[in-house]
């Protein structure tokens, strides 16, 4: 080999070994992660929208846990208007940029610490404990933009001026002057307890990435991205489902004859009282519909973007 080559190929070569650097730099999965949630959300977003009316208003436009999924889209539709599909739209963007940001950024920073720590192959240990480092912190920090979500999108009235929230900051400012800014953490406990759901999701995803990537890959294609999305989500939101549903109604503003503060406990044996575990599976169908499509997009778009990103970094005039 010639001079001429041997510099071509070091050149290429530190090329590739700077792309890949990037690639498994903590910031560039969370970017990747930031512009997969958001991507996902803005898509998905009518059907969170059902799933949490499904899962907490139990009379709505007639019932809405009898009705079928397109007739409560077109029940909303027709009662509030096409826009009200959207309810909530901006903290849902906002803490799915946010909190998959997050994620992925802690996750990748904790999986390489134990690399680093242990100078092994990560084992399916491995990824539960840095999945569930990663998740109770995002958890902490994006709690008050879910449940602002949660409250916006519990709004029916198709009046503007007759909700109780008229724009997200009308929304902070009323539930801290009302309830006080402790309320802005209520269902932290429940979402804590998700933690495992996430772990569940990325050992069942790093799996079926493994399995999946070709000799010399990297990053996935988007259709093996979209199968292991699915099938991690699907496999995750089965075991924590219920979590989710108590979640839900811990966050919803309380009525004049709720006590306003009830422990998770309570508010899971009230459900359980209520309709047995059926009523913890409520609105499963429509949150299977919305999370799993969901979750495939948000891998496919990250996975997309952990190949972009560094390229993009790569090659930005110094």
């Amino acid at each position: 080999m010639n001079e001429k080559d041997k510099a071509a190929k070091g050149s290429s070569e530190e090329g590739e070994s700077k792309a890949n650097n990037n690639k498994k730099s903590p910031l560039v999965h969370g970017m990747a992660g930031a512009i997969a949630g958001a991507g996902s959300t803005a898509i998905t977003h009518p059907l969170d929208l059902i799933k949490t009316r499904f899962q907490v208003l139990q009379q709505y436009g007639g019932g809405l846990k009898k009705r079928k999924l397109l007739d409560a889209f077109r029940s909303i539709a027709r009662s509030e208007g096409v826009r009200s599909l959207y309810k909530g739209l901006t903290p849902n963007l906002l803490g799915s940029s946010v909190a998959w940001g997050l994620y992925f950024n802690f996750y990748n920073l904790h999986k390489t610490g134990i690399e680093k720590y242990f100078m092994k192959p990560l084992s399916p240990s491995d990824h539960i404990v840095a999945a569930s480092c990663a998740g109770a912190i995002t958890a902490v920090f994006t709690n008050p933009v879910w449940l602002l979500k949660t409250r916006m999108q519990l709004q029916v009235e198709k009046d503007v001026g007759a909700r109780k929230y008229r724009n997200i900051l009308h929304a902070v400012w009323k539930i801290s002057v009302e309830e006080g800014p402790l309320t802005f953490f209520r269902g932290l406990g429940p979402a804590l307890y998700l933690v495992p759901h996430g772990a569940f999701q990325f050992v069942a995803y790093e799996y079926l990435r493994k399995v999946a990537l070709q000799k010399d890959e990297q990053t996935l294609g988007p259709t093996r991205a979209f199968v292991a999305g699915v099938v991690s989500k699907i496999f995750a939101q089965l075991l924590t489902y219920p979590y989710q549903v108590v979640r839900a109604h811990m966050q919803q503003a309380p009525t004049p004859d709720q006590v306003k503060t009830l422990s998770t406990t309570d508010v899971a044996l009230r459900l359980f009282k209520r309709g047995g575990v059926a009523e913890l599976y409520r609105g499963l169908f429509p949150s299977l519909l919305r999370v799993a499509p969901a979750s495939a997009l948000t891998f496919v778009i990250y996975e997309q973007s952990t190949r972009i990103i560094p390229y993009l970094l790569t090659n930005l005039p110094s």
